[in-house]
């Protein structure tokens, strides 16, 4: 059995997306969503070894300064990144992963996922 802690943000920003194909050109020119953050950390103990408010408040200080960002994918895979590094287990000089699952929705209605 696996264990993990979810939680959720999310980022009011602007992209645009250059390479678009034509009928949906309108991507080319920079827009502004809502991006909807869903951040998934395993957990090896379920006496709240990370605890919620904490992992969240990381995660929006993390996100504060990003008002430009690029697709979904791309936001979910800098996040994956950032969690990561930021809650990876150190013992005895050795770093253990966790399992990280990060969702990205613009505007709750198209999204992506890493693992």
């Amino acid at each position: 059995m696996k264990t993990s802690i979810i939680v959720t943000s999310d980022k009011i920003a602007f992209h645009k997306y250059d390479d678009v194909p034509n009928p949906v050109s309108f991507l080319r020119n920079r827009h502004r969503h809502k991006f909807f953050i869903q951040l998934e950390l395993e957990v090896f103990h379920d006496d709240r070894e990370l605890e919620f408010f904490t992992v969240q408040s990381a995660l929006n200080e993390w996100l504060k300064d990003k008002n430009e960002v690029g697709s979904c994918e791309m936001l979910a895979k800098d996040i994956h990144d950032w969690a990561s590094k930021k809650y990876r287990i150190t013992d005895n000089n050795l770093y253990t992963w966790r399992k990280t699952v990060v969702e990205v929705w613009e505007d709750k209605e198209n999204g992506a996922r890493v693992e």
